[in-house]
């Protein structure tokens, strides 16, 4: 298995950075694309796009796009999971709570879900009614 590689461009980084992150090591090709190394027959005969990185198995299969080799390693080496966090549903509710200036243990101090359609027309946060869900509300008042 080798990896072709072009050095600074993003495609290749992200996975050498996912690489990285799941501890796993996979030769690499240098491929110069300042001087249009990847548009030579090494990497052309591999993927016709002439894009990097490419990703040659041992059997002779290859992969050309960066997030299907991420995949095709999260597959075989699952852990340490770093596709699908753990906490996704906490990550979630803190970057919705981001998005409208507000802590999650500030939101949930008040009451307000944290939700898009949960502020009044001022833009303020507003507490529903128990049980009550933002759809109910909207559906309601028309």
């Amino acid at each position: 298995m080798k990896l072709f590689d072009g050095g600074r461009a993003p495609n290749p980084r992200r996975v050498r950075v996912f690489l990285a992150e799941k501890g796993l090591e996979v030769p690499l090709v240098p491929v110069d694309m300042g001087a249009l190394e990847h548009r030579k027959q090494p990497v052309s005969s591999r993927n016709p796009l002439q894009r990097l990185p490419v990703l040659e198995l041992d059997d002779g299969t290859v992969i050309t796009e960066s997030v299907a080799i991420c995949r095709y390693f999260e597959e075989l080496h699952p852990e340490p999971d770093v596709v699908r966090p753990r906490r996704a549903r906490q990550n979630a509710r803190r970057d919705v709570a981001k998005t409208h200036g507000a802590q999650p243990a500030q939101l949930r101090r008040r009451g307000v879900p944290a939700h898009p359609s949960s502020n009044d027309r001022n833009g303020r946060f507003r507490k529903f009614p128990n049980g009550a869900r933002p759809t109910n509300l909207r559906l309601s008042s028309s």
